[in-house]
């Protein structure tokens, strides 16, 4: 694991410079556990980096209550299909569940459907994204309106290091088909796909989706990995950032939980918002105090200094856009 060269007291985390964007943000790719542990997360991201807005990724309960609790501010990513607790086994049962269930999350006035299908869903269940199986499941959300939120495929340094079985998990490209076939087939479903699709590594890949898809969106969470891959583009990764700035959505991939060994930790927060604030809007390159089992080198992240009106739309416009989040609400007091 590549360690920071300085201890985290050696970066300004709690006294960030000030942002060239001022106005208000969305994280639109956290986790929660629940309205009380949430608490601590808009503690660092509100008070001192500026975010007013997130998607939570939780489940229906939670989901109620923290709209009850935080209005306009939140608009949860409910899990649709949970990775561990399903039965793929009952056919009918799973259909007369899940139907039920999208319909519940509807009328509660959620929005956004939360998905998962990496190379280790593909190896606990054998199921892909685009199985027949799951039609109906697609089909209800197309026609509820709902958006949904996916993480497909995993990063190269996994595929590398611990997803080399290509009998068990596939090669990474293989994970692509599935997301591809429910961009054709559903037309009028927004799919945001976690971690710039989970192929920073690509950006040709990326622009090809991009522009072959017009319901697909991406978002910016996975921080170390994220700053990681994009770093190593350079000015490409800008160029790529302006050309598809309606497309891209500022994420953290924060979980708020404070049993988690380091989620709970205001540090650890703020490790995050900081070399996102950095790289999005800051030009050079910077130490990261964010240790990094993937890098080979002690990490550092470039800053890409994006354009004002870029920063408008991926910090905001895009995700309000897409998920109705108003001025007003953001400007609302907890």
């Amino acid at each position: 694991m590549a360690a920071p060269t300085r201890t985290l007291d050696a970066f300004p985390l709690f006294a960030p410079p000030p942002r060239r964007y001022r106005g208000p943000i969305v994280d639109a790719h956290m986790h929660s556990r629940d309205e009380e542990t949430i608490a601590s997360y808009w503690d660092v991201a509100e008070k001192i980096y500026g975010v007013r807005c997130c998607v939570p990724i939780v489940d229906l309960k939670t989901a109620i209550r923290l709209k009850q609790r935080y209005g306009g501010r939140v608009q949860p990513a409910v899990w649709g299909i949970h990775p561990r607790n399903e039965d793929f086994r009952n056919g009918p049962g799973f259909r007369r569940h899940k139907e039920a269930h999208l319909d519940a999350l509807a009328e509660a006035g959620m929005k956004i459907v939360k998905l998962w299908f990496t190379p280790r869903f593909l190896d606990w269940w054998n199921l892909r994204m685009d199985d027949p199986t799951l039609d109906f499941f697609f089909d209800r959300i197309e026609r509820l309106g709902l958006a949904v939120l996916v993480h497909v495929a995993d990063p190269d340094a996994w595929f590398a290091r611990q997803l080399r079985d290509m009998e068990q998990h596939g090669a990474k490209p293989e994970h692509y088909p599935q997301l591809i076939h429910r961009l054709e087939r559903h037309p009028g479903i927004i799919f945001q796909v976690a971690h710039f699709a989970a192929d920073p590594e690509n950006l040709e890949h990326l622009h090809q989706l991009l522009e072959r898809h017009p319901n697909l969106v991406l978002d910016s969470s996975a921080t170390k990995w994220i700053s990681r891959e994009f770093s190593r583009h350079g000015p490409a990764a800008r160029d790529f950032l302006i050309e598809h700035a309606d497309r891209v959505l500022f994420g953290t991939d924060l979980v708020a939980s404070p049993d988690r060994e380091k989620e709970g930790k205001r540090e650890h927060y703020a490790t995050r918002f900081y070399v996102h604030q950095m790289m999005w809007e800051a030009e050079g390159v910077f130490d990261s105090p964010i240790e990094d089992e993937d890098a080979t080198e002690p990490p550092r992240f470039c800053g890409l200094n994006l354009p004002a009106d870029v920063l408008q739309r991926f910090y905001w416009e895009n995700a309000a856009r897409l998920y109705g989040f108003t001025a007003d609400e953001s400007a609302a007091t907890r």
